[in-house]
């Protein structure tokens, strides 16, 4: 059974973020992730894990104004537990995540809050 992943990707930070560096190491995406997420603009994307070992992967979405980034990590495998972690340069930004915890679907929300 392949793995199935739905992303939430809602900016509600004054800054408008670039989409920088999209990787999978493992799975496909099936819908594109949005290019840039102005302030106040949400967007969807999905991918698909492959067979033997689910889908692996990381996004970062960047301020071109300022060069900060932030990058989302993901894990959705095969058996087991998905797991999900975020690194940020920047200090007045927070990131919210919300997922289920249970492979082989992961439904992943990720909110950049302004502080």
């Amino acid at each position: 059974m392949a793995t199935t992943t739905t992303f939430n990707f809602q900016n509600s930070t004054k800054r408008t973020l670039t989409l920088s560096s999209s990787t999978l190491t493992e799975g496909s995406w099936d819908t594109q992730l949005p290019g840039a997420l102005n302030p106040g603009q949400s967007g969807d994307a999905s991918a698909s894990g492959n067979t033997t070992n689910g889908l692996k992967g990381a996004v970062t979405y960047t301020d071109e104004t300022t060069s900060q980034s932030i990058t989302i990590k993901f894990t959705s495998p095969i058996e087991g537990k998905n797991e999900v972690s975020d690194s940020s340069t920047m200090d007045d930004v927070i990131v919210s995540m919300e997922s289920n915890d249970t492979a082989p679907m992961l439904d992943l929300k990720v909110v950049f809050i302004g502080v």
